[in-house]
């Protein structure tokens, strides 16, 4: 369902762009027994990934979807 606004002063309508929701969740990747490296991926309403970003600690990891919630 589309919403709209409408200007006070000048009376003219707008519509309103829902921002979509994302949520953050580290996963931890296994390529070999010695070699962890963690993935950092945003996921939407519908549990689809939207985002994504390798890192090689979860410190890394952590602190790529601080920035990214800042944003």
């Amino acid at each position: 369902m589309k919403k709209f606004m409408i200007n006070p002063i000048t009376g003219e309508k707008t519509e309103m762009v829902e921002k979509e929701t994302k949520t953050w969740k580290i996963v931890e990747v296994h390529y070999s027994v010695d070699n962890h490296r963690f993935r950092a991926v945003a996921y939407n309403d519908k549990k689809i990934i939207m985002e994504e970003k390798l890192c090689n600690t979860r410190v890394d990891a952590e602190m790529y979807i601080a920035h990214q919630m800042e944003v």
